[in-house]
């Protein structure tokens, strides 16, 4: 129907940047409530998927299923991601594993084409994108689309009516923080991990920079691991099953390394500062190893699929953790609006870092494209150990 593949990809990359814009979301949770602005959400993902299976022209998907649906999304994706830090203090970063599992799994339908997020959301690509798939070859692009509305709809009302916040709502950035958060904040302190609830510190600012690069080695990754599968020789049906293999291990690992991170300190394995030989590999130094050793030489196949199982098992924990860790650093009373912030930070690298990747292998090749990766990754890991080493300079600290 459209010819024009590129301009049509990158109406999945505006919903997934728009999603990201959660400092919008901040006022409004606090003029009317979580879940009213889940509610809200929900009804505007729908009506978008339900206006899109009528357009007929390119700017009609731009505008429905591209920016009104992650307008919607946008409600729904960034009011919750602090429940289960305020539900959950010394089980934190295992708590929002499973959290995102077992009830953000009712929204990882929105990544059935992306497939980045939490460990539910790694769901999403092996049921949603296969389900969806085979209802657009049997019914074609307008029945698919009224179909995912209905899915939508239902998945994101039940996830509103089953979302709760343990604390009331903040109606004012002025208003003192509750007695019951101040408490929870000194329960999380005696993990080490020194408050700091100023948005301009140097750590903050550090994560920042963080959320900034995520994209850039994982949903690139993600972006181009079945092209580069069949460059080494793999068929197409077994270049598109490496995508299914790296969203299994994330789907594991993100709930056991979260178990690792509440035992081991949830800053320790982002870098290779632990006290559990274990957590040397848990970190994003680890990430940006392989992707310019492991995956650079990888020639053949079997090479390339234990990049892709490793590289699910280590390269997405930051998205993860990234809640639980922001929660930890500023408290609870500023977690909201700081996790929003770096969900902006991260709207760039969502928007361009396929195209901008893209550009470079079709310049240059592979190797400059796998090795500029591998180069950002490495600046997170930097960005990761001295936020670390800022919140506690002692090497075996739970962090």
């Amino acid at each position: 129907m459209y010819s024009n593949e590129v301009a049509v990809s990158f109406i999945g990359s505006t919903a997934v940047s728009i999603l990201q814009l959660g400092i919008l979301t901040t006022p409004l949770i606090r003029w009317i409530g979580v879940r009213y602005t889940m509610l809200l959400g929900a009804l505007v993902s729908t009506v978008s998927l339900i206006l899109a299976s009528f357009a007929t022209e390119l700017w009609q998907l731009f505008a429905t299923q591209g920016f009104m649906y992650g307008i919607g999304l946008c409600l729904v994706f960034n009011t919750p991601s602090t429940l289960s830090s305020q539900w959950f203090v010394k089980n934190r970063a295992l708590a929002n594993g499973k959290f995102f599992k077992h009830k953000l799994v009712l929204l990882v339908i929105i990544f059935s084409f992306k497939g980045i997020a939490w460990s539910g959301a790694t769901m999403g690509p092996i049921v949603y994108a296969n389900c969806f798939q085979a209802s657009l070859s049997a019914f074609g692009r307008q029945i698919t689309l009224t179909i995912m509305a209905g899915v939508v709809f239902i998945m994101l009302l039940m996830s509103a009516i089953l979302s709760r916040p343990r604390y009331p709502v903040i109606r004012s950035s002025k208003s003192k923080p509750l007695n019951k958060i101040t408490k929870d904040d000194k329960v999380s302190s005696k993990h080490e991990c020194l408050q700091d609830s100023s948005l301009l510190s140097i750590r903050f600012l550090l994560i920042l920079l963080l959320s900034f690069n995520s994209p850039f080695h994982w949903q690139t990754i993600l972006f181009l691991a079945p092209s580069y599968a069949q460059y080494v020789g793999a068929s197409p049906t077994m270049a598109a099953f490496v995508i299914t293999v790296i969203f299994v291990l994330a789907t594991i690992s993100r709930i056991g390394l979260g178990f690792i991170a509440d035992r081991c300190g949830r800053l320790n394995v982002l870098t290779p500062a632990s006290h559990d030989a274990h957590c040397l590999y848990i970190n994003v130094a680890a990430t940006a190893l392989l992707i310019m050793t492991l995956w650079r030489y990888a020639d053949t196949v079997p090479v390339f699929a234990v990049f892709c199982g490793s590289f699910g098992l280590l390269g997405g924990l930051f998205p993860n953790m990234r809640p639980v860790i922001i929660s930890d650093l500023v408290g609870m009373s500023e977690a909201q609006k700081a996790i929003s912030m770096s969900y902006l930070l991260s709207v760039p690298g969502s928007l361009i870092g396929d195209p901008f990747i893209s550009y470079i292998h079709s310049r240059h090749g592979w190797t400059v494209s796998i090795e500029t990766i591998g180069a950002i990754a490495a600046v997170s890991a930097i960005s990761a150990m001295v936020v670390r080493f800022l919140t506690n300079k002692r090497l075996f600290a739970i962090v």
